[in-house]
């Protein structure tokens, strides 16, 4: 999603970051973006921001989420910086 999300920009940004501490592994992924992302909608069944796709990729991480007390997700937004962190329980 990031490499598609900055394919179009001029300035193109994605970092990662990863992390242990405490028994707990953290994976950040962030990219600028252009456009609007409606925060309450991702993650649904359907919702994209992409031209030529079908909102599934997201939907179907979340469904392996529900399912795995282990590990947890946050989604935000600052500014043009669209950022998802997983934290993993080892």
């Amino acid at each position: 999603n990031s490499l598609q999300a900055i394919a179009e920009l001029s300035s193109k940004k994605i970092s990662i970051y990863i992390n242990q501490k405490k028994g707990v592994l953290e994976i950040q992924i962030s990219n600028n973006y252009k456009g609007y992302v409606n925060m309450d909608e991702i993650g649904n069944i359907g919702y994209t921001t992409k031209s030529n796709s079908h909102g599934f990729g997201l939907y179907i991480a979340n469904k392996i989420l529900e399912n795995e007390n282990r590990i947890s997700k946050e989604t935000s937004i600052n500014g043009s910086t669209f950022c998802q962190k997983i934290k993993i329980k080892l």
